[in-house]
């Protein structure tokens, strides 16, 4: 869990997001967000995609998973993958 919050602040202070503001949690992506929104008091959510096919076309699977069930309104967005990658994972997968 270390190396996944270490990862996360890293991409977090790109951004300028405080640390404050940057969570890990383990489990399944919708049941977890899910359970964050509610735990917290939150207006909306929103979530990046890659999109695939079908409605992971336009959503991407774990978008999809998030959207349906979600406790408050969501925007997606599409989100690019990072350059010299196929999906936007770096070949060390940091």
């Amino acid at each position: 869990m270390d190396n996944a919050r270490q990862r996360l602040l890293k991409i977090c202070k790109s951004y300028a997001i405080a640390d404050k503001r940057c969570h890990v949690r383990y489990g399944r992506v919708a049941q977890e967000v899910h359970a964050y929104i509610k735990d917290g008091s939150f207006d909306c959510l929103m979530v990046g995609s890659h999109g695939r096919s079908g409605w992971q076309l336009l959503l991407g699977s774990k978008a999809t998973s998030i959207l349906h069930g979600a406790p408050v309104d969501t925007w997606v967005f599409k989100v690019k993958a990072a350059e010299g990658t196929a999906n936007g994972a770096t070949k060390n997968g940091n």
